[in-house]
């Protein structure tokens, strides 16, 4: 497999490197108070109809051809409805529709955003320490050679 070695440094963080965490994130409330952890287990980001339709699943001929495709979004629409699952399903977790992620304007592009506009992924450990029967369902990744990082 062509991701082997990159799913090989990925593990010398965590075992489970399909994830991140969410803790940090409810943390902190609306008002920027630290609040009581009340945390999703995931979340899902579901295209809206208005934007689904706009853009081919095709593979494009120039790999940048995205940034071309987001000119077509109009401003201020509804890209993501977001749905928070409140616990692993087999646990009793449910799904709650929590909000639309909605722009604020038109995309653009930016030199500064290409270059230095970065995110730093919460570990899934973290959540794991908190939530401990969480992790039980949760995919992990094994060296297939047994090496243990």
């Amino acid at each position: 497999m062509k991701l082997e070695a990159l799913f090989a440094k990925f593990a010398t963080a965590t075992d489970f490197i399909q994830q991140v965490g969410l803790s940090d994130m409810a943390k902190i409330d609306q008002k920027g108070v630290t609040s009581d952890i009340v945390m999703p287990q995931m979340l899902k980001f579901v295209p809206t109809a208005d934007v689904s339709s706009l853009f081919s699943n095709a593979e494009p001929s120039n790999k940048l051809q995205y940034l071309d495709d987001l000119k077509s979004v109009p401003a201020n629409s509804a890209l993501y409805d977001v749905i928070a699952l409140t616990a692993p399903a087999d646990q009793g977790g449910k799904e709650v529709n929590i909000g639309q992620l909605v722009l604020d304007g038109m995309f653009t592009t930016s030199k500064w955003g290409d270059e230095h506009l970065f995110f730093r992924h919460q570990k899934q450990d973290d959540d794991n320490k908190i939530k401990p029967d969480w992790a039980k369902g949760l995919p992990t990744w094994k060296c297939p050679f047994g090496f243990k990082w």
